[in-house]
């Protein structure tokens, strides 16, 4: 019989000592578990503050989206007044040279017509 006891206690021997490693497993595995919970919070409340400022963000867009089709209008309207402008100003300088060009001789041709050299010859002779 004291065998049969001497078996049992250490049969209990080796399951408290199965226990108590059990035990600090669940206390680590209890430790890590209440980190992972601080964290996801923490991500919670990161998302939250998150999600507000993208919904103020895009209110701002929204109000700019309905801005931009004028101003893409009044640029269209800009550059086509500015190239126009650009395309008289050009035209009108275009036109005076022309017309200088006809009022006068031309400032290049300097020999004299040929009627007026075969008098200046005659009279040198």
């Amino acid at each position: 019989m004291s065998n049969d006891v001497e078996q049992r206690i250490a049969r209990l021997e080796d399951a408290v000592i199965s226990i108590k490693d059990s035990l600090v497993a669940l206390v680590r595995l209890e430790a890590h578990h209440a980190e992972t919970r601080e964290a996801l919070n923490r991500a919670f409340r990161e998302f939250d503050r998150l999600e507000a400022k993208h919904d103020a963000l895009a209110e701002r867009v929204a109000v700019i989206e309905k801005d931009i089709p004028p101003l893409k209008e009044a640029r269209t309207w800009l550059v086509t007044g500015m190239l126009g402008t650009l395309g008289l100003v050009g035209l009108a300088h275009w036109s005076l040279l022309m017309n200088n060009r006809h009022d006068h001789e031309a400032p290049y041709n300097t020999r004299p017509p040929l009627e007026k050299r075969a008098d200046a010859a005659r009279e040198t002779d």
